[in-house]
């Protein structure tokens, strides 16, 4: 028993370094390449970050096009504004008479009122 356990750990130490084409002092376990400029490896068909964090092709996609997506909704509410702004600024100081009034005709009969004759208490 004990030489089949030898004989299969160094089988896999052999196919470990079959596997392992790359001729760096790192080695990595069959399907993962190793990140240049560090000690990492990562999984085949993510990339490299640098760190230890590994990003698939989707993550990466998925960035780019939230990145796009919010730019465009900056872009969107800032011309909204700013066309807001264009109309409001055409109009101020401008007074718009209602359809169907006449300069001096009010719309409601005014009646005077007398003024409170307000004597405050003596000191």
């Amino acid at each position: 028993m004990k030489l089949i356990t030898l004989i299969s750990v160094i089988l896999v130490i052999l196919f470990q370094c079959i596997s392992n084409i790359k001729g760096s002092d790192y080695s990595c376990f069959s399907g993962y390449h190793h990140c240049s400029g560090t000690i990492w490896c990562c999984q085949d068909g993510y990339v490299c970050t640098g760190t230890a964090t590994c990003l698939s092709i989707g993550v990466i996609v998925g960035i780019a096009i939230g990145c796009l997506v919010g730019f465009g909704v900056f872009v969107a509410v800032i011309c909204v504004c700013c066309c807001r702004g264009g109309r409001r600024a055409n109009t101020n100081g401008t007074v718009l008479q209602p359809q169907g009034a006449s300069v001096g005709q009010q719309g409601y009969p005014q009646t005077a009122y007398p003024q409170a004759n307000y004597n405050p208490p003596p000191k």
